[in-house]
């Protein structure tokens, strides 16, 4: 299903001359969107797989203000902890600023 949904994305952002960020791999899983201002983009990760996921950030450049996840420990404590350089864990999200 994930493929089919791929496939249908891909077309309609071809057909619009939409570009990916370049050297950006985006696992399976993790939403990638943008918001901006007249003085910065923002870049939104969101992990939603059941497990962390390897990805490398070093080509968008940019500071990174927002790396969390929440860590769940019995009997149902939350603590939120930054992500672990290179990877996302399960449900965690990253935000980067990057000016224009």
């Amino acid at each position: 299903e994930a493929a089919f949904y791929n496939d249908v994305y891909g077309k309609i952002a071809k057909d619009l001359d939409l570009v990916p960020y370049p050297e950006l791999y985006i696992p399976e899983g993790v939403m990638v969107s943008t918001r901006s201002n007249e003085n910065a983009d923002y870049i939104f990760l969101q992990n939603f797989n059941e497990h962390g996921v390897d990805i490398d950030l070093s080509s968008l450049g940019g500071e990174i203000i927002l790396s969390r996840y929440a860590k769940v420990t019995p009997p149902l404590q939350v603590s939120f902890e930054a992500c672990p350089a290179g990877s996302m864990p399960a449900y965690a999200s990253i935000v980067i600023r990057k000016e224009k």
